[in-house]
Order: C-alpha cells, then structure tokens, then sequence
C-alpha cells in the first residue's frame, strides 16, 4: 500500500458491504451503517461475482464475532468494518495502516460516532505491534478478513498474534489459496487492486494450508469456500479457516 493513502479497496468493500444483509447483534448497527455511508459517497460500483463472493466472506466473519464468548477482539487489517460498532460485549482492538485508521477516525469524529474500541495504526510489514490495554491472560478472537491476500508474508503477523494470544484464543481468517481453474474475473481483479497500489500476493498451497498455519502456531479447526464447502473440492480460490493457537 502507498503511505499516506488510505486504502482503495477498504472503500471499495465498504461501498459493497453497505448493501449485505447483516446479522443482529446487540450493539449500534446505525452507526456502523452511518460510517459505510459515508465511505461509500461518490464510489460507483456494480454487482458482479466477487460481490457474491463479499457477501459471503462478511457474513462468516458476523457468525463468528456473534458467537464468540470472549471478551477480547482484535481486527487485523480493519479498514473500514464497523463491527466494534454492530457487535457489542467485547473489548475491541482495530489494527491496520495509519493512514487508513487516520481517515477511519476522522469520518467518525465528523459524524459524531464514539467508540471505546483501541485504534492502533500499523504497517503490518515493518513495524512492531502493540495492542495496548490487551490482556495476555484472556483469550482473544483474530479476526484477518481481506489482509492475508495482499501480505507477501504473514508469518510475522500471525506469529506475533500467537504470541500474544491466551489459551481458547481463535483466529479466524480469509486465506488466498491458489486455484484449480484459470479465470479472467480473478486476473482482472489482481490488475484493479494492482492499479490502485495495492498489488495481492501470491497464493497459498492448498494441501499445505493446515501445515503452514502450524508453523505460524495456529491449529486449523476448519477451512470452507463461500458457500461452505470443503476448499479441497472447491474452485474458488479463498478459504476460510478458523484456527485454535497452540499451546
């Protein structure tokens, strides 16, 4: 990502993720919804595929904050999601590029939306992570939703959420798996984000995928496509996997 230019493709989901259907939660879905509004000002989309694929991925990662039963939550790579907002009962913590969590705090502070959760601005490449206030005693949910596609190596990240993760902690997380079937809608997507100065990484290895976040400390539990499928059997080229930390 360039420094100093929040993130286009953050804006990019926000203006899609306003029009999903979300789950209910106890919290403020109007201010979550005030922020995507704003964020999707002036942004012209239309449906298409990944789309589908958007609806999918936000709806999992609401299941998961919904059910969780810990009281600690950390969003690697936030951008503009507004689950601290929607999903009440935990403490948050919102990780992810300072000058994307600097134009975030502002379009909240106009619209005059509060929040108790801890903004943290992070190059996730090269600096060192805090997440201050953060009890290393407690388990804690990691979310990793739209951040692992564009990080050439998330070993650095992954194992310090290890390090700093309780026993019971889970990390849940959209992982790019490399695909079974050529496509011009995935290239044409690699191009855009590309474009934009937010160019993916390479892929995962498919059946190295629970070996490889073992050697991060993560013990995956599952990993589906979007419709909820086993990602072996699936042409879809991201998973989502739930993963325990290991001891």
């Amino acid at each position: 990502m360039e420094q100093g230019r929040a993130s286009e493709t953050a804006q990019r989901v926000a203006a899609q993720r306003l029009t999903f259907a979300r789950l209910p939660g106890r919290g403020d879905p109007e201010a979550d919804d005030a922020l995507h509004r704003d964020v999707a000002a002036g942004i012209a989309w239309e449906p298409t595929p990944m789309t589908r694929y958007l609806a999918a991925r936000t709806a999992f990662f609401d299941r998961t904050v919904v059910d969780w039963k810990g009281t600690q939550v950390v969003a690697l790579g936030a951008g503009y999601d507004g689950r601290s907002l929607r999903y009440s009962g935990a403490r948050w913590w919102e990780l992810d590029h300072p000058a994307t969590q600097t134009d975030k705090l502002a379009r909240m502070a106009r619209l005059g939306i509060l929040s108790d959760t801890v903004f943290v601005g992070a190059d996730f490449l090269v600096d060192d992570l805090e997440l201050p206030g953060h009890d290393a005693a407690l388990p804690t949910l990691f979310l990793c939703e739209g951040l692992l596609a564009y990080l050439p190596d998330p070993a650095r990240l992954l194992m310090w959420a290890a390090s700093v993760a309780a026993p019971g902690s889970v990390l849940a997380a959209e992982v790019p798996v490399t695909a079974q079937v050529s496509s011009e809608t995935r290239e044409a997507l690699r191009d855009s984000v590309s474009r934009v100065g937010e160019p993916m990484a390479e892929p995962w290895d498919r059946p190295t995928l629970a070996a490889r976040f073992s050697s991060y400390r993560w013990s995956v539990v599952s990993a589906v496509d979007a419709r909820g499928g086993p990602i072996d059997e699936s042409p879809l080229t991201a998973a989502f996997v739930v993963a325990e930390v290991l001891a």
